[in-house]
């Protein structure tokens, strides 16, 4: 079968759109200063400008309508560079593959902090994360896995921020991370 002129150009387009949009989302990432998945998926506010940028980056490049025509392609191309958190955004974000939306929704809901959100406020979850103090190794150990060492003057280092025991402790991460519910479990204290 001959291949005309035009589909011999649209061959491999869903490769070069993804080429292009793995270096927006690494353009984004540098700039936010995101150094993996995880980091992205444990602050809701960072997910917040991702979403921001990245939807700036495309609709600047242009590559609205290209996604969703090739849709299948540059999700698959993606996936096997391993641009997880790419793909998430590109099918919550209606780009393309509405098929899968549900699967990624559902996925947000059950893990809030093992993959992008919605970017529907009202379905973002809020994650819980409860701590408490273990005082023979003067550390804090939270919920998220996250065990860190109090230093001698009573500050403690906690997702890239610096906090103090003097004050309440409680109050302090939730307003330095506020989609997230932090419960101090004093009855856990050691």
């Amino acid at each position: 079968m001959k291949t005309s002129f035009n589909e011999f150009l649209n061959e491999g387009a869903g490769a070069k759109i993804a080429d292009k949009l793995m270096n927006l989302d690494w353009s984004v990432w540098s700039s936010l200063g995101i150094r993996s998945g995880s980091a992205l998926y444990g602050d809701k506010m960072l997910q917040k400008k991702y979403v921001e940028n990245m939807k700036a980056a495309i609709d600047k490049a242009g590559l609205v309508d290209s996604i969703a025509k090739n849709g299948q392609e540059v999700y698959d191309e993606l996936e096997d560079n391993n641009y997880h958190s790419l793909n998430s955004f590109l099918v919550l974000g209606d780009y393309m593959l509405p098929k899968l939306k549900k699967m990624y929704v559902d996925y947000a809901k059950s893990s809030p902090n093992a993959t992008l959100q919605p970017f529907n406020e009202s379905m973002v979850t809020e994650s819980k994360v409860t701590f408490h103090f273990k005082e023979f190794d003067n550390s804090l150990h939270f919920s998220d896995g996250a065990i860190v060492k109090i230093d001698y003057d009573g500050d403690f280092e906690y997702r890239g921020k610096w906090f103090t025991t003097d004050t309440d402790v409680e109050r302090q991460l939730n307003k330095a991370f506020p989609s997230d519910k932090f419960i101090h479990e004093t009855n856990k204290d050691e």
